[in-house]
C-alpha cells in the first residue's frame, strides 16, 4: 500500500508548492485536485506539460486525477461529453489510469427509477469511452450523492457491469467505526483509490459540517481500515485529503507517520 497526498489538502498553495511539500514529506505520490488552482478542466497543453515536468522532477507518481465530472445530476447525463473527454485526456496525460468521478446530486434514498436509469445508462456509456483511454472511473463515496452507501454503490456497479467502474472509498462519518468497516468490506474488491481524512465526531444530521481531526485521533479507525485493505493485498494509494491544525506541514508529517505505523503493524 502506498501513501499519497491529495493536493486539495493545500488548496491555497500553488501546485508547484504542493509538489515541493509532497517531495519534502516523502509521500509516494499525489492525487491532483481537478480545479483551476491546480489542474482545472481548461488547462492548456503547455501548462499540462509544465505540470508533468514538475511531477517527474520531484520523482512522484500521480495516484489519480480528482476530476469534478458528475453524472446523472440535475437531469443531465454528464457535465457534457466534451468536458468528460477533456478530463479523460488530462488523466491520461498526467500518467495515471484513475479518474475520480461523482454520481448524482442527492442521497441514494431519494433516487427514483428514472434516476437509477439515468445513472446506469450514462455510466455505461462513460465506461466505454474511458476504456478507450485505458482509464478506470472511481466513483467517490460521498454524502448527498447516489454513492453515499455501499448498497447503492454496489447496485450501480452490478447494473453497469463494466470492469473499469470502480470505487473511491472514504469514511462517511455517519457510521460508527464497526459499521463503517462493514461498508468498506462490502466494496473492497472494487476499491481502487482511498481518501484518508478524519473528524472529531460522527454527524448527527445529514450534511452537518464536522471539525477535522488528526488521522490518529478522530472517529474513523484507520488501523482497522488499513488492516482490511491489507487483507485483500490492496497495493494502491491511501492519500491524505485534508490536514488539521495551524501548522499544516507538521500535521501532515504526523498523519503520514501514523499511516506508516498502521501499514507496518499489519505486516
Amino acid at each position: 500500500m502506498k501513501i499519497g497526498l491529495c493536493t486539495i489538502a493545500f488548496r491555497d498553495h500553488s501546485l508547484k508548492d504542493v509538489i515541493e511539500i509532497a517531495k519534502t514529506v516523502a509521500v509516494d505520490g499525489i492525487e491532483i485536485w481537478g480545479q483551476p488552482a491546480h489542474v482545472g478542466p481548461d488547462i492548456d497543453q503547455t501548462e499540462l506539460e509544465i505540470v508533468k515536468h514538475m511531477i517527474e522532477q520531484a520523482n512522484l507518481r500521480v495516484s489519480a486525477y480528482g476530476s469534478y465530472i458528475r453524472f446523472a445530476a440535475n437531469d443531465r447525463e454528464v457535465n457534457s461529453e466534451s468536458d468528460f473527454k477533456k478530463a479523460l485526456a488530462i488523466t491520461k496525460a498526467l500518467g495515471t489510469d484513475i479518474m475520480r468521478i461523482w454520481v448524482g446530486s442527492k442521497p441514494s434514498e431519494d433516487m427514483n427509477q428514472q434516476d437509477w436509469e439515468l445513472a446506469t445508462n450514462s455510466l455505461t456509456k462513460a465506461c466505454v469511452e474511458a476504456d478507450k483511454y485505458g482509464i478506470y472511473l472511481a466513483m467517490e463515496m460521498h454524502d448527498s450523492c447516489f454513492t453515499d452507501t455501499e448498497t447503492a454503490t454496489l447496485r450501480l456497479i452490478n447494473e453497469v457491469k463494466a470492469d473499469n467502474l470502480k470505487v473511491n472509498y472514504q469514511p462517511s462519518f455517519r457510521l460508527a467505526p464497526d459499521r463503517e468497516l462493514k461498508s468498506l468490506q462490502a466494496v473492497r474488491e472494487f476499491t481502487i483509490n482511498v481518501h484518508a481524512q478524519n473528524r472529531i465526531r460522527l454527524a448527527s444530521k445529514p450534511g452537518e459540517k464536522l471539525e477535522l481531526a488528526r488521522l490518529a485521533e478522530g472517529v474513523a479507525d484507520y488501523r482497522a481500515i488499513v488492516e482490511e485493505l491489507q487483507s485483500i493485498d490492496y497495493s494502491k494509494f491511501i492519500s491524505i485529503e485534508f490536514v488539521q491544525g495551524p501548522d499544516q506541514l507538521d500535521a501532515l508529517r504526523q498523519d503520514i507517520e501514523y499511516l506508516r505505523k498502521c501499514i507496518h503493524s499489519y505486516r
